[in-house]
């Protein structure tokens, strides 16, 4: 992910200056780099991209993983080897469960404070505040998404929000309550010049404009619930119209760019080209051929990856605390990633979210792939959410959402460091809370069973993932991103379960892959992150 390395070759005879610090200008310069390797599966597009269905094994410890008998647990289209004392894993990255549908359709207001005390080394949590930060009370943990304050900042209004920065920190910035990457007032291209003081505003960076609840009217760029007409770049759920670029289900037509379930027809770049006269998931078929709107990939669509890991096959015992890289945790059965940082609290109904690199991923439990590998679960996917649905739900309730107990939690995952990723119940069937709220788990929200195995589990609380990795040998991780996007209902996968009642038993039955109702409001993908 870093930038290559590039060498100059110049001689003497080509320097035109010299500055104060001796770097010189030259006339001409020959540049060589090494250029990153390409990804080898695009090769093959038809095998490893396809999405075809897929078959996977539960395993309820590590030593039932086998590379030949069950591809180490995996889902079959994730692809195990072994290289000495490594294993090698690769997957294309699709759930096999539908992503980006429902949720909380946008991000959630999130008032809770996260334990810093407990997970000093956790982004955010560092004792050390930037320079210049409002006397460092200023963005950290605070503002809307901001992971350090600005050195821009001088002063700090009583919200948290740096007032005199050149980008908005919070919610409610400015004299007029907007959100504007311009702080000051409500101006042309954020919510117009009608908002009121008392709006309560919500900053959504994947739309990077602002949401406001008693606009009279939408600017350019402006995105409003209650607006009575959209111009060019407005999304509206209640617009007579569809502009440039957006959809609503309610339009009664579509323009250049925009797609509606509802709509009678479709003008180019609704769904392929292809495909004239068809609406999104309404048509069974154009012209001869499918039309499918998965073709469209948006700032936020998952798509088609190739993750490969190398992690220990035998990790030993734990050692020290190592912090992650690049927030990676490992790879769950299903061959979606795992991560662990500061949250954004935007999340479709099986609680993961994609982000700009196209890449679905887990911060926190997940409904649909928990659920399908047997482990007991929430009443709601919505569980992390508030009952009024307005703010994220407070810390030390959200394991009230869970049963205290339940059937032993299968292996879900590997870790980078190559130990086992356990769901939310340990060996005892008791639900997990992490070390910040009484739990029985370490830092790194793992621990040993009582075989003197060390695991890591998902817990209740924050961090929800593990936060650091107790490995002394910590695997790689590397990926490339293919332009086709993931099935929007997921990979169909069979998961094999062991039979109910019976935790000895090798015989396996088959359940159906977990079906997962889309909400017939749309939901716009393009708000996760």
């Amino acid at each position: 992910n870093a930038f290559p390395l590039v060498e100059a070759d110049f001689d003497e005879s080509q320097i035109v200056s010299t500055d104060a610090d001796g770097v010189p200008s030259v006339s001409t310069v020959s540049l060589t780099y090494d250029a990153p390797p390409e990804d080898p599966w695009a090769k093959k597009p038809e095998k490893y991209y396809s999405g075809a269905p897929t078959t996977q094994a539960v395993c309820s410890k590590p030593s039932d993983g086998s590379v030949d008998d069950n591809n180490m647990c995996f889902r079959s289209d994730v692809e195990v080897s072994e290289e000495d004392d490594m294993l090698v894993i690769e997957s294309n990255g699709c759930p096999d469960h539908a992503s980006m549908a429902g949720g909380s359709d946008g991000t959630i207001i999130d008032e809770n404070e996260f334990p810093c005390d407990v997970f000093d080394f956790a982004p955010g949590c560092s004792k050390e505040k930037p320079a210049g930060c409002c006397g460092g009370s200023c963005c950290v943990g605070k503002c809307g998404g901001c992971d350090a304050c600005s050195d821009k900042c001088s002063t700090c209004s009583v919200s948290g929000c740096c007032s005199t920065c050149g980008t908005c920190c919070a919610g409610s910035c400015s004299a007029g309550g907007c959100y504007s990457k311009t702080c000051g007032t409500c101006s042309t291209g954020s919510c117009g010049a009608t908002c009121s003081a008392s709006n309560s505003t919500i900053m959504t960076r994947a739309l990077e404009v602002c949401s406001a609840t008693t606009c009279s009217a939408c600017s350019t760029g402006c995105y409003s619930k209650t607006c009575g007409a959209c111009s060019t770049g407005c999304n509206s759920k209640t617009c007579g119209a569809c502009s440039t670029g957006y959809c609503s289900k309610t339009c009664g037509t579509c323009s250049t760019g925009c797609c509606s379930k509802t709509c009678s027809t479709c003008s180019t770049g609704c769904c392929s080209k292809t495909c004239s006269g068809c609406c999104g998931d309404s048509c069974s078929s154009c012209e001869g051929k499918c039309c499918s709107s998965s073709d469209s990939i948006g700032k936020y669509t998952p798509t088609f990856q190739h993750y490969k890991l190398k992690i220990p096959k035998a990790p030993g015992a734990p050692g020290d605390k190592q912090l992650l890289k690049d927030d990676v945790v490992g790879l769950m059965f299903n061959g979606v990633v795992l991560d662990s940082h500061k949250q954004t609290w935007a999340y479709d109904m099986c609680n993961g979210h994609s982000d700009e690199n196209h890449q679905y991923h887990y911060h926190i439990p997940q409904s649909c792939y928990l659920e399908s590998m047997g482990v007991a679960f929430a009443d709601s996917p919505n569980w992390w959410i508030n009952d009024a649905g307005d703010q994220v739900r407070k810390f030390d309730e959200m394991a009230a959402q869970f049963p205290t107990t339940a059937p032993a939690s299968p292996v879900i995952g590997m870790a980078l460091d190559g130990y086992p990723i356990y769901g939310l119940y340990d060996e005892n069937g008791d639900l997990q809370r992490s070390k910040a709220f009484g739990g029985s788990i370490d830092e790194c929200n793992g621990k040993l069973d009582s075989q003197n195995n060390y695991g890591y589990y998902l817990s209740a609380d924050p961090p929800f993932a593990p936060a650091c990795l107790k490995g002394t040998k910590i695997g790689t991780f590397d990926y490339w991103t293919y332009n086709k996007a993931c099935p929007k209902d997921g990979i169909k996968n069979t998961i094999k379960l062991l039979k109910e009642g019976d935790p000895t038993s090798t015989a396996l039955i088959s359940i159906p892959y977990l079906s997962v109702i889309v909400f017939s409001v749309a939901f716009a993908s393009a708000l996760f992150f």
